[in-house]
C-alpha cells in the first residue's frame, strides 16, 4: 500500500483562510493558476467562482469548504462534497492561528473550546471524505479549470487591414527625390 499524497488547498476568495485550512489539515497550498486542488475554500464572494469551475468527470472532484451562510443547490452535483466552515469569531482579524490549527485535530473532540468544536468537526469531515473519495490515492490532485469567457460571433468577422500609407500626388513632385519618383512611376 502505497503512503497517501499530501493534500493540495486552493483559496477561491481572498482572506477566507485558506492558511488556517492548509495548517490544520497538514496540507500544502495551492493556486487556482496551478490547476489542480483535492479543497476547495470560499466564502460568499467566492461562490460564482466555484460555479464557473470545470473538474474532469472520470476522476474524483475535489471538496469545496464554503465560508458561507448558503450556497446554490448546483454545487452539490459540482463537487465530492459541499461542507460549510464555520466562522471562528476568536480567530477574526488576527494572523492566522497556524499553530492552534495544526494542533486542532490532534486533539480530542472534548476538550476543544466551544467555538472550536463546530469548525474540527468539519474540517474531520473533509478529511474523511478527501480519503474516502481516493483523492490522495491519485498520484496528482484533481485538475481545476476556470474557462475563459467566449466571445460567440455569427457571421463573418471583419478583417484588420494595416494603415496604408497616403497615396504620393504624382503632380507633386517638388518635394521628391528621383528614387520616390521611379518608385511612383511603377506604381502608378
Amino acid at each position: 500500500m502505497s503512503r497517501p499524497r499530501t493534500p493540495v488547498v486552493v483559496g477561491l476568495s481572498p482572506g477566507i483562510g485558506t492558511s488556517t485550512v492548509r495548517a490544520a489539515l497538514h496540507a500544502r497550498e495551492g493556486s487556482l493558476r496551478d490547476g489542480a486542488a483535492d479543497i476547495l475554500v470560499c466564502g460568499t464572494d467566492g461562490l460564482a467562482v466555484a460555479e464557473s469551475l470545470v473538474t474532469n468527470p472520470a476522476h474524483p472532484r475535489p471538496v469545496l469548504l464554503v465560508a458561507a451562510p448558503a450556497w446554490p443547490p448546483a454545487l452539490e452535483r459540482r463537487f465530492g462534497a459541499v461542507v460549510p466552515l464555520p466562522h471562528v469569531g476568536r480567530w477574526a482579524g488576527l494572523p492566522p492561528p497556524l499553530d492552534e490549527a495544526a494542533a486542532l485535530l490532534g486533539q480530542p473532540f472534548a476538550h476543544l473550546p466551544r467555538p472550536l468544536q463546530a469548525y474540527a468537526a468539519s474540517l474531520r469531515h473533509v478529511a474523511s471524505v478527501v480519503v474516502r473519495s481516493g483523492l490522495v490515492a491519485q498520484p496528482a490532485p484533481p485538475v481545476v479549470v476556470r474557462p475563459r469567457s467566449v466571445e460567440l460571433w455569427r457571421g463573418l468577422r471583419p478583417v484588420e487591414r494595416a494603415e496604408r500609407p497616403a497615396p504620393i500626388d504624382r503632380h507633386d513632385t517638388a518635394c521628391l527625390d528621383d528614387e520616390a519618383l521611379e518608385a511612383a512611376g511603377r506604381a502608378g
